[in-house]
């Protein structure tokens, strides 16, 4: 619990600083990135067994995505 709230204060500061978009709250913006984070974790089976981009490539994509979202 005392690292979740870690988190949010270190987001709110970011957002005080202008660093980080302030139109969504800390939580809603953890809550963003955590749900990104965890995309190529939580398939469906029919993606499953698709042919899946190499971990680096998924890596880049969820790294430009959470980038993207904060900014």
């Amino acid at each position: 619990m005392a690292s979740h709230q870690e988190k949010l204060s270190r987001i709110q500061s970011a957002q005080k600083a202008g660093n980080l978009r302030s139109d969504l709250t800390p939580i809603e913006l953890l809550a963003s990135v955590r749900a990104l984070a965890m995309t190529w974790h939580t398939l469906t089976p029919e993606m499953a067994r698709s042919k899946l981009p190499s971990l680096k490539r998924r890596r880049e994509t969820i790294m430009e995505n959470v980038r993207r979202l904060v900014s």
